[in-house]
């Protein structure tokens, strides 16, 4: 299966720029031979953790755009946005995940980010979110989930592929390395994650958008500037690295 990554510079607070943004990118995906393309967290305002009117006027804008994107090529597509169903309502954080026939996932992120009030201001997560794209069975976190391996570990028997979405800063760039790889490494599955590039909320990112294999070798890196990283997978990689190194049976789960 070919990834598509869509590592840009999302404008702050500023749906119908980003929606632009992206629907070019995308065709370029697609015409790349993408069947699951990625956008960042948060891809039509940032990370500026809008509520009310522009928390609901952010996720149908990114929402409507995910659906007929993937209707119109036929793909799968996600990317995290602030779900909600009225202006009243708190928001999650929450990846939507659509496939040509509609909706196949939500996934409300788990951990929020308590240094920026993310925790104030958005409801979490209480579930994981699995699905399958077509050979893969693929799960889903958002960016600061990545610091708690836990939940990674919970759902690594039935995943091949880690789908993370961010919007992670240029100060701790080291740290989404190098989790990234351990994660990919621990659980013997490919990860695959998309960082925004660019500055907003007074903050500078990195990309570093990049794709691992069961065996924590980075088959992409992105760049810090607007890239589309495409990579192919074959879900046959993680049932030989599982099978020649059959690590995850030893696991003493009911310890931990």
């Amino acid at each position: 299966m070919r990834i598509a990554l869509i590592q840009f510079d999302i404008a702050w607070n500023n749906p119908e720029k980003n929606i632009e943004t992206c629907t070019k990118i995308v065709n370029r995906a697609v015409e790349g031979g993408a069947r699951l393309v990625i956008l960042p967290e948060m891809f039509t305002t940032g990370c500026s953790n809008p509520t009310g009117e522009a928390a609901l006027h952010a996720f149908k804008t990114g929402d409507s755009f995910l659906k007929e994107a993937s209707q119109e090529h036929g793909v799968f597509i996600c990317g995290s946005i602030p779900v909600l169903e009225s202006a009243s309502d708190k928001p999650s954080n929450s990846i939507r995940l659509y496939s040509p026939e509609g909706l196949a996932g939500e996934y409300a992120k788990i951990h929020l980010f308590s240094m920026d009030g993310e925790d104030r201001e958005y409801l979490s997560g209480t579930s994981t979110l699995t699905r399958k794209i077509e050979d893969f069975s693929a799960s889903f976190f958002i960016c600061y989930d990545l610091r708690f391996p836990q939940i990674f570990s919970k759902v690594a028997r039935e995943t091949d592929i880690y789908v993370i979405p961010a919007n992670w800063p240029a100060n701790r760039e080291y740290h989404w390395r190098s989790l990234l790889v351990a994660r990919a490494i621990e659980n013997q599955a490919f990860v695959v994650a998309v960082n925004r590039v660019g500055s907003g909320g007074g903050k500078r990112y990195p990309g570093s958008s990049m794709i691992i294999s069961p065996m924590g070798e980075v088959l992409r890196r992105g760049s810090d500037k607007e890239e589309l990283l495409l990579c192919d997978l074959d879900v046959e990689d993680v049932r030989k690295v599982r099978a020649a190194l059959p690590f995850l049976e030893d696991r003493r789960e009911e310890l931990y």
